[in-house]
């Protein structure tokens, strides 16, 4: 199955060659896509002359900064019109520790639709509808997928706190992640509606 690795970038010039060194230390046959939203400080200089070397790595340049979920949707996009089979959410700041690509990649590839890293298919998807720009996009997407019958898996992870550049977080993205999850909570207890089939949810190892 083909790999691909979308990682939005955003001022991460700090870090940035590291992700990538890790990312394909733990899938050598694995692609990476970097979605950068017009960074600065040189991140994408940087990622330009990575994948000069390395033809697993390329660089997709937005003009503007236009949020993570967009980065995110944006790099799905461009996955699924070059036939990826498997599309990999992956943050820049080394928080996702790369480690975990195999058990979530494997995951894929023995039946689950979607494989999260919790700390505690997308054709299926019309992509132009997903709403969230911020963080909620990974909380959508899942959504989404449950609400149609896909099956989910979690996968234990570590999380690691940021080890470069500044955090993406602010107040917004917290509303904006809020007003969505609720909104759906009241729309389906108001309407009734519930998922096609249960997905069934397993545990693999961690690495």
């Amino acid at each position: 199955m083909r790999v691909l690795v979308v990682v939005p970038t955003y001022n991460e010039a700090s870090g940035i060659e590291t992700v990538l060194r890790r990312i394909r230390e733990e899938l050598p046959h694995g692609h990476v896509l970097v979605v950068d939203d017009n960074s600065p400080d040189g991140t994408a200089a940087l990622v330009d002359a990575v994948s000069s070397s390395d033809d697993h790595v390329t660089l997709l340049r937005r003009a503007t900064k236009a949020g993570l979920g967009s980065a995110y949707l944006t790099g799905f996009a461009a996955g699924l019109d070059r036939g990826f089979d498997v599309l990999v959410e992956m943050d820049a700041d080394l928080s996702h520790d790369p480690a975990a690509l195999p058990a979530l990649v494997s995951a894929t590839m023995h039946g689950a639709d979607v494989a999260i890293g919790s700390r505690y298919v997308l054709r299926r998807l019309d992509l132009d509808h997903v709403r969230a720009y911020g963080y909620g996009f990974q909380v959508e997407m899942t959504y989404r997928l449950v609400r149609q019958g896909g099956r989910v898996v979690e996968i234990p992870v570590a999380f690691v706190d940021r080890q470069a550049g500044e955090s993406k977080m602010s107040l917004p993205i917290v509303l904006e992640a809020f007003a969505l999850v609720t909104g759906w909570g009241v729309r389906d207890v108001l309407t009734g509606r519930r998922r096609r089939t249960p997905p069934a949810t397993g545990v693999s190892g961690s690495p």
